[in-house]
């Protein structure tokens, strides 16, 4: 039982912070994602990055995390998935240790 109230809790955290990101990405005047700076990027990234990892890439707004990626990709890494990769591999590890805290302190 306290497995199932703890998925239920992740999943409501982590569908509030990607939703969130999604509409402030659509309340800003008719601006497109691409004018986030790249720190909101990285967030939505890790949001989507930690939901798929751990209630499946099902679990996540496929298309939104998909732009998000595509957006971070371009405006940090000049579109070279090689350096997004990397960057992902590196910082996995810590980024969602600071989620599952963030959702535990919930």
């Amino acid at each position: 039982m306290e497995t199932k109230r703890a998925h239920r809790k992740l999943f409501s955290f982590a569908s509030s912070a990607v939703l969130m990101f999604a509409l402030a990405s659509y309340s800003g005047g008719g601006q497109g994602a691409e004018t986030f700076p790249v720190a909101d990027l990285e967030q939505g990234f890790w949001v989507c990055d930690y939901v798929a990892t751990t209630r499946g890439v099902h679990a996540t707004p496929i298309e939104l995390c998909s732009t998000i990626m595509d957006q971070l990709q371009t405006s940090k890494f000049g579109g070279d998935y090689e350096a997004l990769l990397g960057w992902w591999r590196e910082n996995k590890p810590a980024e969602h240790q600071k989620l599952e805290a963030a959702q535990a302190g919930n």
